[in-house]
């Protein structure tokens, strides 16, 4: 069983060449060459590498665009939610595939220790580590003012859980804690489920997320901070998030096992968007979805979500 697959053009066969010794310096069982053994059917022999790798790695060019084995690993990666994208050259992955952060390699010089190297290396570790809790994606929500008046900030962050143990995982508790220039702003509790397009979403009581043995569970999860004086908007400048889970039986808060940290940056423009992007509420769900208004990736309606810088 491989540890990583890499799914990638035959003609960018000589930049991915470096990428699979760092990989493989790392420890890692790489499985990367397209020659099969003589008698193997080369369609089955390939998709039962993919169905067994632990993580599959997609290297977008323009020849990966158009390649029809590279589509079909990507959509069976993200099937089985153990996909990283990285990208080659400066192309727009399929739409399905955009929610997710991406590793620019446009410029990477092909040494182990470049900054574009060691984000794919962490996000491919994300994946194979024993237990982690990691943020694939996250959108700022802001909702139409005459709606939603007491809509506290808001965020949509697509969570992977990766259960790399040999027992079940329980997650019993989901929060975002925000600061920014050091000082926390507040405490994001989870709100609702939705799936990565954003058209189905699940008002549900929580309840605990279980996580089967070497397994990966990854969805979309909606945080809101509930106090009614906050305003629901993101001004300009740098966020700290913290993203805590509690798995097993740690229901206080120093309980919480699974934490990581990363960082948002809203620009001016960006600040100026989420400001006065605003639409006539539509008047039903349907009419919303044909107006496509801001982004397919929107949760209920009308509200408007805008991409955030995140390292």
């Amino acid at each position: 069983m491989a540890d990583v697959f890499l799914s990638y053009a035959s003609h960018d066969r000589a930049r991915v060449a470096p990428l699979v010794e760092i990989l493989r310096g790392r420890g890692w069982d790489v499985w990367w060459d397209r020659h099969i053994p003589a008698g193997e059917d080369w369609a089955s022999f390939i998709e039962g590498k993919l169905g067994e790798a632990r993580c599959v790695v997609v290297l977008w060019s323009d020849g990966a665009l158009a390649s029809e084995w590279v589509a079909r690993e990507a959509h069976g990666a993200l099937e089985r939610n153990v996909v990283v994208q990285a990208l080659l050259e400066q192309v727009d992955p399929p739409a399905e595939f955009r929610w997710q952060q991406l590793v620019d390699l446009i410029d990477w010089d092909g040494a182990a220790d470049a900054p574009e190297a060691l984000s794919l290396i962490r996000a491919i570790e994300a994946l194979l580590t024993e237990l982690a809790l990691t943020p694939t994606s996250l959108v700022l929500v802001t909702g139409d003012p005459q709606r939603y008046e007491d809509m506290g900030p808001t965020i949509n962050l697509v969570c992977r859980v990766t259960n790399g143990t040999k027992e079940p995982v329980a997650i019993n508790r989901l929060l975002v804690d925000v600061s920014a220039d050091g000082r926390r702003l507040f405490e994001m509790s989870w709100h609702l489920f939705y799936d990565v397009r954003g058209l189905e979403h699940s008002k549900a009581v929580w309840e605990p997320i279980t996580v089967q043995p070497e397994s990966v569970w990854q969805r979309g999860v909606q945080f809101r901070e509930t106090v009614a004086d906050v305003a629901n908007v993101w001004p300009a400048g740098t966020y700290d998030f913290e993203l805590l889970g509690w798995a097993e039986r740690n229901p206080s808060r120093q309980g919480a096992n699974l934490r990581t940290t990363f960082t948002a940056e809203v620009s001016p423009s960006t600040e100026e968007m989420m400001r006065h992007t605003r639409a006539a509420p539509p008047a039903s769900w349907d009419e919303w979805e044909a107006q496509g208004t801001v982004s397919d990736r929107a949760i209920g309606f009308p509200l408007y979500v805008h991409d955030v810088v995140v390292s």
